[in-house]
């Protein structure tokens, strides 16, 4: 088992999201949004951090995962091979938020 609450998930944007709850990244963002194709997961949350009660300027929370059968659970796949199986959803998402992107 990959992961130490030694949970399973199912292989759907559902199973992702209940992984996503159960393993919140350290910043939150709001929107999320989440992509599949085929076992690989991406998920992109805008952050805007507040800090000592300021605004600070937002930026893009992505991880990328590939769901495990093994373990049925999501393991993390670098931001360079997953950028290639997501590359128009991050492009078109950040656009949409007016996040710069390279």
């Amino acid at each position: 088992m990959a992961n130490y609450k030694h949970m399973r998930f199912d292989n759907s944007i559902g199973g992702f999201e209940l992984w996503i709850e159960q393993f919140p990244p350290l910043e939150r963002g709001h929107p999320i949004h989440l992509f599949r194709e085929g076992d690989m997961y991406c998920s992109i949350e805008k952050v805007t951090p507040n800090i000592l009660g300021k605004r600070s300027t937002s930026f893009a929370g992505i991880d990328y995962r590939r769901y495990d059968y093994t373990d049925s659970d999501f393991v993390y796949v670098p931001p360079a091979e997953g950028y290639q199986h997501f590359k128009d959803e991050v492009t078109r998402t950040l656009k949409k938020w007016g996040i710069p992107h390279k």
